[in-house]
C-alpha cells in the first residue's frame, strides 16, 4: 500500500516523510532525483526527466509487494509537472502510461502546500513560482479524480493529518500499518 507525498519544491515533502517514518517506522521511498542530481550542473532535458522518473517508478514497484505501509517521497505526478514546466510538450507515451498506472498504485496522494519557509539548495530553482506550481499539481490531481488531501500548516499538524488518513485507509482495507 503506497501513499504518495507530492508538491512543489520546498513544500515539506521530504521533511514530512521523514517525520512520519520516525513516528511509525513505515517504509519510505526517498526522492531519487535528489541522489541522481547531486552532481550539478544538470539541465532538465526530456531524457533526464524520463531516466529519473523510470528509476523512481522502479523503486516504487519494488515496494508494491511489501506487507506494510509505504510512503513515496515524490511520484509520477511530480515528473508530469516537471515535464510540462521544463519541456512544455505533451507527455511522452511512457510517462502517460505511468500516470495511468499510478491511479491504482497510490492508495492516497498528499499534496503539500508551499507555506513552509523556502529552504535554498543547489537543486531548487523556483522559489517565486511555488504557488503557481502548486496550482498545477492541484489541477492535475483533481482532473484525474484520484483521492488526495492538501496538507498545509506546521509539520506536526501535517504529520498527524497524514497518519490519520493512512491508518483509516489501511484499516478499511484490512492492511497492516
Amino acid at each position: 500500500m503506497i501513499f504518495s507525498v507530492t508538491g512543489p519544491e520546498s513544500s515539506g515533502k521530504s521533511t514530512l516523510c521523514h517525520a512520519i517514518h520516525l513516528t511509525t517506522n513505515w517504509l519510505w521511498i526517498p526522492e531519487y532525483s535528489r541522489n541522481y542530481l547531486s552532481r550539478p550542473p544538470v539541465s532538465s532535458t526530456p531524457e533526464l526527466i524520463l531516466r529519473i522518473a523510470s528509476a523512481q517508478s522502479a523503486l516504487e514497484t519494488l515496494q508494491c509487494y511489501q506487507e506494510t505501509c509505504t510512503l513515496s517521497d515524490t511520484d509520477v505526478y511530480t515528473f508530469a509537472i516537471w515535464w510540462q514546466d521544463k519541456v512544455g510538450k505533451a507527455l511522452p507515451p511512457l510517462l502517460a502510461r505511468w500516470m495511468e498506472a499510478a491511479r491504482n498504485r497510490y492508495q492516497h496522494v498528499f499534496l503539500c502546500y508551499p507555506d513552509m519557509p523556502w529552504e535554498a539548495d543547489p537543486l531548487r530553482e523556483d522559489e517565486n513560482r511555488r504557488e503557481k506550481l502548486f496550482q498545477d499539481y492541484e489541477l492535475l490531481l483533481s482532473g484525474l479524480s484520484i483521492p488526495y488531501t492538501i496538507l498545509n500548516g506546521p509539520l506536526e499538524m501535517r504529520k498527524i493529518q497524514a497518519i490519520a488518513i493512512i491508518e483509516s485507509a489501511s484499516s478499511a482495507d484490512s492492511f497492516p500499518v
